[in-house]
């Protein structure tokens, strides 16, 4: 009984994480200067790490048929490497701006804007695996039920977000006047964890 209590518990505490990443995403999303600079830096951190353990939680045997989970395995392999690659692209990006309000020489300045295609690559890097990964996971929910909302909306964000970044590389969408397509995926995940967590990806299966 003791070790399950503690299952429950942790269970408990990734759900908080959860919810308190999707809040600072959706807030930065609308106008960073809203996050004050000592959440910012955990959020920047720890972010990643939350979002891969949600992914290996919501994604197992306990809400998904296993029918289901073999079929999608890409698409959560691919959502996992995802979320690796933000943790490094979010950290090289914080670390350069603040090194970068700490130069005062021009020189150095272009140097900076030079070094900082290297973080703007990953966060393509991020956006190819994110993208990918919700289309494959989205188009095992369309072969499952043709009319299923989560997976029209997951196949349509994600071909629009890998889409738009291809027309503008190598300069990020919003810089060309594009829709950030990023807060617009929230809306799947939303979707999609109502429904694993309802077992609807559990009980059809087990009944045949």
């Amino acid at each position: 009984m003791a070790i399950k209590q503690v299952s429950l518990t942790n269970e408990f505490i990734l759900k908080i994480a959860g919810v308190c990443v999707f809040l600072f995403y959706l807030i930065i999303s609308i106008n960073s200067e809203l996050i004050p600079g000592w959440l910012a830096v955990p959020f920047i951190m720890l972010a990643g790490p939350i979002l891969y353990l949600i992914i290996q939680h919501i994604f197992s045997s306990r809400f998904v048929s296993s029918i289901l989970l073999k079929k999608m395995r890409n698409g959560i392999i691919l959502l996992s490497i995802a979320f690796i690659v933000f943790t490094i692209l979010s950290i090289i990006q914080q670390t350069g701006l603040i090194r970068y309000k700490t130069i005062a020489n021009k020189d150095l300045e272009e140097t900076f804007f030079l070094v900082n295609s290297i973080q703007l690559g990953f966060d393509l890097v991020f956006d190819v695996f994110y993208g990918l990964g919700i289309m494959i996971i989205s188009n095992v929910l369309l072969t499952e039920n043709k009319r299923s909302l989560v997976g029209w909306i997951g196949v349509i964000s994600s071909t629009l977000l890998l889409g738009i970044n291809i027309l503008t590389f190598p300069e990020p969408p919003t810089t060309k006047g594009f829709i950030d397509m990023g807060p617009i995926t929230l809306l799947w995940w939303i979707l999609l964890i109502i429904k694993i967590k309802s077992n609807n990806l559990w009980q059809k299966h087990q009944v045949k």
